[in-house]
């Protein structure tokens, strides 16, 4: 009997970006649909078992287990010094030793995966906005970002893209690259939600009449500036209608940003219109997307969009910025709209409103296919 292949995930868990932590969710949960001969072992490499017993909870994948080469002596000490090296110096000075055995190692881009020498390892690009809207951006990181990426090309790291959008952004600003690239579609895979009670969750909510839904965590660039600017020209209009938000209301590289957010709400006495929901349950979440009238993506950028893809699992309607990823994404069930223009995106809202016909997709093909894209990696 052939040996199953052992496919290592750093996993880091940033309570700042849950996209993250559903990205690598979803990856394990698509092997569930492969042959059980050609699913691999999946060994989560963290220094958090915590985290790791989530990751247990939240999937059932038969060949999962646990390691952290971080508890060996000398890399304990590793630690300890560069915690003074940050206080002091503002950075990290020695590098951790991890040993990992694998047939392959994956991880988002990160210091840490660069700097292990593992014969077959890929990096995860998610996508690269530093490079286009610097604004929402303080220099360090942009900086840390862009040191990243052009160490990763001089070490020849395989790099791995969400969306073809996302690589071609890579190839504009870094041409002549021999680094194997590869675009993953991702997919999502839901839990069943059936047995909650809509009546119970919407009136939870205080959701007594049909509602939009723009499930983005509270970033700067979700652009959700755009919703309050068309729910003042609808109260003017003298409209009824609601805006529902749901999400971390943090952007620690914009502080600010959700008080601005709220303060405008205030000035312009939109509090009957718009619902901010804060980060919520993640099935009741699934449940409210499934129930709206339709989901409102108004991001300025991404690299691959969960609200698209939770939108399609679940055959709702999208109105949706026009950047190049999105129209990558998504062709039915779908109006676009310029992201810097409320006008336009109100002119959308009232096509909706007359014709929002759903056509119905097989989302299971766009599950096997990101399982099988997988499949083809780790072979």
């Amino acid at each position: 009997m052939q040996k199953r292949k052992t496919l290592a995930i750093l996993f880091f868990y940033d309570e700042n970006w849950t996209g993250g932590m559903y990205y690598f969710y979803n990856f394990i949960r698509a092997l569930n649909l492969i042959e059980d001969s050609k699913r691999p072992e999946i060994v989560i490499i963290s220094n958090s078992l915590s985290e790791y017993k989530k990751i247990k909870e939240n999937i059932s994948y038969p060949y999962l287990s646990f390691e952290n080469p971080y508890k060996t002596f000398p890399n304990l000490i590793k630690r300890i010094l560069n915690k003074v090296c940050i206080k002091f110096l503002k950075k990290e000075v020695f590098n951790l030793v991890l040993n990992i055995k694998s047939d392959i190692l994956y991880s988002i881009l990160n210091t840490e995966i660069l700097n292990i020498n593992h014969h077959n390892k890929y990096c995860w690009i998610p996508d690269l906005q530093e490079h286009f809207l610097k604004d929402f951006f303080s220099e360090k990181e942009i900086s840390n970002r862009i040191g990243l990426q052009k160490k990763a090309i001089t070490l020849n790291v395989p790099m791995v893209f969400s969306s073809q959008s996302a690589l071609n952004d890579f190839n504009n600003i870094y041409n002549k690259t021999s680094n194997i690239k590869i675009v993953l579609n991702f997919a999502v895979f839901h839990p069943d939600i059936t047995s909650l009670n809509k009546k119970d969750i919407l009136n939870k909510f205080g959701l007594n009449k049909e509602y939009f839904i723009i499930p983005n965590q509270f970033w700067k660039h979700k652009n959700h500036q755009i919703i309050l600017q068309v729910a003042k020209k609808l109260k003017e209009q003298n409209k009824e209608f609601l805006f529902v938000f749901t999400g971390k209301e943090i952007d620690f590289r914009n502080p600010d940003y959700f008080n601005t957010l709220k303060k405008y709400l205030k000035d312009n006495k939109l509090e009957h219109y718009v619902k901010f929901l804060g980060f919520i349950d993640r099935n009741e979440q699934l449940l409210l997307i499934q129930n709206a009238k339709a989901v409102i993506q108004p991001s300025l950028f991404e690299g691959w969009s969960t609200v698209v893809e939770d939108a399609k699992a679940l055959n709702q309607f999208v109105i949706i910025s026009n950047i190049d990823v999105h129209k990558e994404q998504i062709d039915r069930n779908v109006l676009f709209f310029d992201p810097y223009n409320a006008n336009d995106l109100l002119e959308k809202l009232t096509l909706f409103s007359q014709n929002n016909t759903i056509q119905k997709c097989n989302y299971s093909k766009n599950q096997k296919d990101f399982a099988d894209k997988i499949i083809e990696l780790i072979v």
